[in-house]
């Protein structure tokens, strides 16, 4: 049972933890925007398309990428090839040990030089897969998606613009199937509120009505001015 009660303003608040800053991956041109304020999106959405020259970029690097691997995987078999005909020989008296050493060194770099080509290509897969890009082709645009399910609560961009600034948001989206209530209480009542104490909710925009609540998080002071 209650012991006491008080009452205390609030406002409703996005949660915080459900809000996230749209940002582009790269520097390119807005060619689509596929959503607009206030607009309901699902998480991975495609919000909007750019165009940049980093996308050939990534391509390109994968094709390099590509064909160095098939080098070094042909002049690996080469090696491993050329030992193999030196190893008869030196079982037959034909050649030196020394004939051998080297063909055993050879097939060794060549080995070293396949992983490397390897790690290049992995980077470079991986490097596509960040932008959501198809190995392979060109002149592809790159889709920017929702992080998040929620709505469209700010919008910084129009279709058409080229942008440079990878750390200026171009929207925001809120999850609101949850909101906070954020409260000034009295310093002479904050001996009452614990963290998960339930509170009641009224709000004007719905008479009559009561709404259940925990407390989420406590301020670790007081307003100065007002206590």
């Amino acid at each position: 049972m209650p012991t006491d009660e008080f009452t205390a303003p609030g406002s409703i608040e996005v949660n915080p933890n459900h809000v996230s800053k749209v940002l582009l991956p790269v520097a390119g041109r807005v060619t689509e925007v596929l959503v607009r304020f206030g607009d309901a999106v699902q998480k991975d959405q495609i919000l909007l398309r750019i165009e940049s020259p980093e996308a050939d970029e990534a391509a390109s690097a994968y094709l390099q990428a590509e064909g160095w691997l098939a080098q070094t995987s042909s002049a690996l078999h080469k090696s491993q090839t050329d030992l193999d005909r030196v190893q008869d020989l030196f079982k037959g008296d034909a050649i030196a040990r020394k004939d051998v050493i080297a063909a055993e060194t050879a097939v060794a770099q060549a080995k070293a030089v396949r992983q490397q080509s390897e790690a290049a290509l992995q980077q470079a897969k991986a490097r596509l897969e960040l932008l959501g890009l198809a190995p392979g082709g060109f002149r592809q645009k790159i889709a920017v998606r929702s992080p998040l399910s929620g709505k469209i609560t700010e919008m910084t961009v129009v279709a058409g613009e080229y942008r440079n600034d990878l750390s200026a948001p171009l929207m925001t989206v809120a999850d609101l199937s949850t909101v906070w209530v954020s409260a000034d209480v009295p310093e002479s009542s904050i001996r009452l509120v614990k963290v998960g104490e339930r509170f009641d909710v009224t709000l004007s925009a719905f008479p009559g009505e009561t709404f259940q609540s925990r407390v989420a998080r406590i301020a670790d002071s007081v307003d100065p001015e007002t206590r």
